[in-house]
């Protein structure tokens, strides 16, 4: 939304729906609200005994039938988003016929919805009911009594009645909200029914672990999307001249405003293919990298400065699976991985990924952290290379990927982790923390700079910084983690006294 000037990559749709679908999970207020309206709907519809109710059937609705009544033009705005949410909200409603107050014509008791809107004046004047009839005209016994004389379309709707069920007359008359499994009104549901939804994707637990670094989550789940500003949409957004990948360029600078574009039209941009694979390589891009001439790894710093060849256009899949700089990364990871990659056409990289990262054992956890830091650094190495025109070399790049796998025990129920550090150098102090827990799961981390040059000082700081918004958050059961004996010591022997201690540390 927005200017589309801006070149906006992800709709702000897909963002709002939730991350098992393929977005991120934030709620659209747009609808949040018109489900916030819909309740008021259903306050009213239902004759509830709210004073808010009462002085809107007495005042706004008076005499009328509030699912017929026309939008008054003099009315606040908030009436008339009140009005504007009839239609909608009829169609999540069920009315429970008990006590058969409900009007005949103007209420959507039946399945067939308001009557009045739905047959001709002349059908209505052939049935002979009038506008004010309601249904306990039409009951005896818990059964239908159809009127005397029918027109054959009101006569499907009485054989379509047979089938409804009709309460003891002693038990007011109910309204039932079909998406909450006890028909009672919740904003949350109403949101689930109003809300974009899309066939859930097979990729949430594997970009959105909790055991995966969430820029490394949300860099993937951009790549994912074909969301990242890679050179060959910068080049369709007229920001770039030309299209050359940064990380196996041949000797044409990023940004080359003196070199005419024409010469690479004959190389088409990847187009869609599926929603698992949003662009895939043109064939004659592919055909390039997998000739026997094609550069290698070993090779590419050489072939960085050449220039017999034409350039590599950057798209994403390019990018992060077939540049040789790429590749051999890919292959480090894989190795490290214990996988072995089958060797697949372009447009099924993805299928092939979420096939086989998918699961909870130490590997496949291990194995999904190591594909987002991947994504993730290729990007990084890319970015910077664009900026400085400096590449790293084969092991600084997999040393900057390095993923480390931890075994620990987690701790029981309702306990909370807090590890505590600072840090001291010549120009600056600091101390921070993170507070987890029982699972892992982060509850809370902080960060604070100091003036005071005593390393006792920052780590007892930053204990006690944790304890403070621990205590704020509720948290009674709190494990204090520090790799500073000292610190653990002197709180050991004045734990009760720390507030002192720290105000004579500082001054110290």
């Amino acid at each position: 939304q927005g200017d589309i000037k801006k070149h906006h990559r992800v709709s702000w749709q897909k963002i709002c729906i939730p991350k098992n679908e393929g977005g991120l999970g934030v709620k659209n207020l747009e609808t949040w609200n018109f489900a916030a309206v819909m309740k008021l709907t259903f306050r009213i519809a239902e004759g509830s005994q709210s004073q808010w109710s009462q002085w809107v059937q007495h005042n706004l609705i008076n005499d009328q039938h509030f699912w017929t009544m026309q939008i008054p033009k003099d009315c606040s705005l908030a009436w008339q988003g009140i009005q504007k949410v009839r239609s909608r909200a009829v169609e999540f409603i069920e009315y429970n016929v008990n006590e058969r107050n409900y009007s005949f014509w103007y209420d959507p008791w039946s399945s067939h919805g308001i009557l009045r809107e739905k047959f001709s004046s002349d059908v209505r004047h052939v049935s002979s009911i009038r506008d004010n009839k309601r249904l306990k005209s039409f009951i005896h016994h818990r059964k239908w009594l159809p009127p005397p004389q029918m027109s054959p379309e009101m006569r499907i709707l009485w054989d379509s009645l047979f089938d409804k069920d009709i309460g003891p007359h002693t038990r007011k008359d109910k309204l039932i909200w079909k998406p909450h499994p006890r028909g009672i009104f919740t904003i949350k549901t109403a949101y689930a029914v109003l809300r974009l939804r899309v066939p859930e994707k097979p990729w949430e637990k594997i970009i959105w672990g909790n055991h995966i670094i969430p820029r490394h989550s949300f860099l993937l789940w951009q790549a994912v999307q074909d969301a990242l500003p890679t050179q060959d949409k910068l080049v369709e957004w007229g920001k770039l001249n030309i299209s050359n990948c940064a990380l196996c360029s041949q000797g044409l600078t990023v940004i080359d405003q003196n070199q005419s574009p024409a010469i690479y039209n004959t190389i088409p941009r990847p187009k869609a293919w599926t929603q698992w694979y949003p662009v895939i390589c043109s064939e004659q891009l592919h055909s390039y990298l997998t000739r026997p001439d094609s550069p290698s790894f070993i090779n590419w710093r050489a072939l960085h400065a050449a220039t017999s060849r034409p350039p590599t256009i950057e798209h994403i899949f390019h990018l992060f699976f077939s540049c040789p700089v790429s590749s051999v990364l890919w292959e480090n990871v894989m190795s490290w991985c214990g996988l072995s990659k089958i060797n697949t056409s372009l447009h099924m990289e993805w299928i092939w990924i979420f096939h086989y990262f998918k699961g909870n054992s130490l590997q496949k956890l291990l194995s999904q952290a190591a594909l987002a830091a991947t994504i993730y650094w290729i990007w990084a190495e890319r970015n910077e290379t664009m900026a400085a025109a400096q590449l790293l070399g084969k092991p600084d790049l997999i040393r900057k990927n390095n993923v480390m796998g931890l075994r620990w025990k987690p701790h029981e129920e309702g306990w909370f982790i807090l590890n505590a550090d600072s840090s001291l150098t010549d120009d600056q102090a600091g101390y921070e923390g993170i507070i987890r827990g029982s699972r892992g799961n982060v509850n809370m981390a902080y960060y604070a700079s100091s003036n005071t040059r005593s390393i006792l000082y920052l780590e007892l700081m930053g204990i006690a910084k944790g304890v403070q918004l621990a205590l704020e958050l509720g948290m009674k059961k709190l494990l204090i983690h520090s790799d500073s004996v000292q610190a653990i010591r002197t709180l050991l022997r004045n734990a009760s006294n720390v507030e002192n201690m720290l105000t004579d540390r500082k001054h110290s």
